[in-house]
């Protein structure tokens, strides 16, 4: 007659359990670090495109061709990012917060060139992380006042 010894689950057996469970852990901890970090890049990404068309909106508005080509073209200027908040774009006064040197990051650099031959100025808009990553947007004004 055979008698069965096998009375339980042997060290060996936990061991290489416990092994495969700690590495299916370590995956999707991982996983969702990796999906954090994304989320938090494209917020952002999404932040700095609000503040890129604010900063559009505000210029074409406000500025009429002669302020931007006084103030912008030729010329390297910045904004700093926490002078557009949501709740004060409304009320803001874009010549007020455009500044000739600004060392704090997020930061958005503004150029201007006009086109020779044509009364149009190309805007560009430059949105610098602090690591070093960019937004880059270009948009036109043109001297429709001309008689």
């Amino acid at each position: 007659m055979l008698v069965s010894k096998n009375k339980g689950i042997t060290l060996l057996e936990t061991i290489i359990s416990m092994l495969i469970i700690s590495t299916i852990l370590i995956g999707a901890l991982t996983f969702y670090s990796v999906m954090g970090r994304c989320e938090e890049e494209e917020q952002k990404e999404m932040k700095a495109t609000f503040q890129i068309d604010a900063v559009k909106k505000l210029i074409l508005c406000n500025m009429d061709y002669g302020d931007i080509k006084e103030d912008i073209v030729g010329k390297i200027r910045f904004i700093n990012t926490s002078d557009l908040s949501e709740e004060a774009i409304g009320s803001i006064n874009i010549k007020y917060i455009i500044k000739d040197e600004v060392k704090q990051y997020p930061i958005i650099i503004l150029t201007g060139t006009e086109e020779t031959g044509k009364e149009i100025i190309k805007i560009e808009v430059l949105y610098r992380f602090q690591d070093g990553k960019e937004i880059n947007y270009v948009f036109y004004k043109g001297n429709y006042e001309k008689s």
